[in-house]
């Protein structure tokens, strides 16, 4: 995971010599070529709760 300066966070997917492709998480108005970006160095976080527990489960039991 990378936080650009005004806090949107994205995900790498390649790290080039002269590029990195990056997946934005969020609006990337503000982005511009050359902006410094940090590493956070925490994995993917995704929030689970009650309604998407729900989502999950009804989702397997149609495939079984």
């Amino acid at each position: 995971m990378v936080e650009f300066a005004g806090g949107v966070k994205g995900i790498t997917l390649n790290l080039e010599n002269e590029n990195v492709h990056i997946v934005v998480f969020g609006s990337d108005i503000a982005i511009k070529e050359g902006d410094l970006v940090k590493c956070t160095r925490s994995i993917v976080d995704v929030p689970v709760g009650k309604v998407r527990t729900a989502w999950w489960s009804s989702l397997r039991s149609r495939k079984s």
